[in-house]
This record gives structure tokens, C-alpha cells and sequence, in this order.
């Protein structure tokens, strides 16, 4: 079991460095659409704050794992229901990262939006009220990316909040001489 959730710890730090790259590429695209990608500046901030506090959390879980590991096998079976609460952050976690699978594919939508945006303003007025329109479905994707964020961030806040249960139900475990788990 434990081993089950070294394994997530690892997908993890594997998913922290897939947002680090999605956050870089989401600016470095703002950036390259100049006065048209100023819009996804923010999205890529976002991004860098959900990644510190995904970053965070992969800490804390990686704590947890380690002091697992560091306690004999007749105690482990009596923290099976704290393996139960790793489970249910590596569920939350799972849903994170759907989330900003989501918010990647939003926003590489977007900057290839702006890219075009940027190349056909120099032509007809009919390109002009084409781009109106393209306008639109940008406004209408931002507002699904930022609803995708508030819902991270709620995912986020009740992972932080098991994880506070968590430390709390450790810290009260005690075990006698006779290796026996006690609840205090």
C-alpha cells in the first residue's frame, strides 16, 4: 500500500512539472501575441499559483509518505484508515489535474485564437467582423477557464483541508510498549 502511494507522490511531482511547462508556454505565447495575448497573462499566473499550490500539497503528501515508511509493519495496519485519506487526495489530485488538462487545452485554443486574431486585422472589413465574432468565442472561453480555475481551487481547498484532518489524526496516534496503536 505504501508503495501504491509512493507511486502517486511520483505522479505528482510528475503533474507539477507538466503545469510548470504549461504555465511557461501559456506566457511565453502571451507574450509572443504582444497586446492581444495581455488577456492570458493571467491565465498563466493562475496557472503558476495553482502549480505552487499543487507544488505544496505534493510536500505535504511526500511527508506523509515518508513518515509512513519510517514506521514498523505492526503499526501499518493500524493506519490503514490514514491510507484511506491518501487515497482521497490522490482522487482530488486526479480531478486537479483533469482541471488543468482542461485549462492547457483552453488556452492553447486561445493564443492560436489571438495568433490569427493578430495576422487578419490588416485585411477587409469583412475579416474585421469576422474577428468580432472570434472575439466572442474567446470571451466565452475564458469565462469556461475561469469557472474551470474556481472549481480547482475548491478542489484544491478540500484536499488542504483533508490533509489538515490527516496531520490531525496522526498526531493524536500513540503507541504503547507492546507496539500496539493508541488513539489519544
Amino acid at each position: 500500500m505504501i508503495q501504491s502511494v509512493t507511486t502517486a507522490a511520483e505522479y505528482i511531482q510528475s503533474l507539477n512539472t507538466r503545469i510548470s511547462v504549461v504555465a511557461i508556454n501559456t506566457r511565453i505565447e502571451a507574450e509572443r501575441a504582444g497586446e492581444h495575448g495581455r488577456p492570458f497573462l493571467g491565465i498563466a499566473e493562475a496557472i503558476g499559483d495553482l502549480l505552487r499550490e499543487a507544488e505544496e500539497e505534493g510536500r505535504k503528501i511526500t511527508s506523509e509518505v515518508r513518515m509512513l515508511q519510517n514506521l514498523s509493519a505492526e503499526n501499518l495496519n493500524s493506519l490503514e484508515h490514514t491510507v484511506g485519506a491518501v487515497v482521497t487526495i490522490l482522487e482530488f489530485v486526479e480531478r486537479i489535474d483533469a482541471s488543468l488538462e482542461d485549462i492547457n487545452h483552453g488556452a492553447a485554443y486561445l493564443l492560436d485564437q489571438v495568433d490569427s486574431l493578430g495576422n487578419t486585422t490588416q485585411q477587409s472589413a469583412d475579416t474585421v467582423r469576422r474577428l468580432h465574432g472570434l472575439l466572442g468565442e474567446v470571451r466565452e472561453q475564458n469565462r469556461a477557464l475561469r469557472e474551470g480555475a474556481e472549481a480547482t481551487q475548491q478542489g484544491i481547498a478540500t484536499l488542504q483541508q483533508t490533509l489538515s484532518t490527516l496531520g490531525r489524526n496522526l498526531a493524536r496516534l500513540r503507541v504503547d510498549s507492546a507496539g500496539s496503536a493508541l488513539n489519544v
